[in-house]
């Protein structure tokens, strides 16, 4: 059998067999769930909540080289929101404070398309709040059903 990719020497086993998993979810979620054209999207904005975590950070690499999007990711620590800059951000924000206040700062009120990949529960109300209409929402954790919701 053939290699199709060397395994980086600086990953152990598990965390090497883990990579594909991360990398299908963060493209599936991309282009079939959300909806968004390869190449396309010019003028819609995807905000990323847990942008540094693994599926983000491969999301907003796709995000930002693939298609014509900005791409807003959250971090809350400082070197988590240099890791999201450097997958290719245009900004960061951090998911520790108002939401809306984060994306104030940034001039953004609204968002075409939001990827919750952690803690939806706790900020399911303000990414609806800043869902701009006819906007799409998906998520991969979790959260409790209707205790959430308003």
């Amino acid at each position: 059998m053939s290699a199709v990719a060397h395994k980086p020497r600086t990953l152990d086993n598990a965390s090497a067999a883990a990579l594909p998993l991360t990398a299908i979810t963060a493209r599936e979620l991309l282009f079939h769930r959300l909806g968004v054209e390869e190449g396309g999207n010019a003028g819609d904005t995807l905000l990323i909540v847990g942008a540094a975590g693994g599926v983000g950070s491969i999301l907003t690499q796709l995000a930002s080289k693939l298609t014509a999007m900005t791409v807003i990711g959250t971090a809350s620590r400082p070197e988590s929101q240099q890791w999201v800059r450097e997958a290719g951000a245009h900004h960061v924000i951090d998911h520790s404070k108002p939401l809306a206040d984060e994306l104030a700062r940034i001039g953004i009120t609204s968002v075409t398309h939001v990827a919750s990949l952690t803690n939806t529960e706790q900020h399911f109300n303000a990414l609806i709040d800043a869902l701009a209409p006819q906007g799409k929402l998906a998520l991969i954790d979790d959260p409790e059903t209707r205790t959430w919701c308003r």
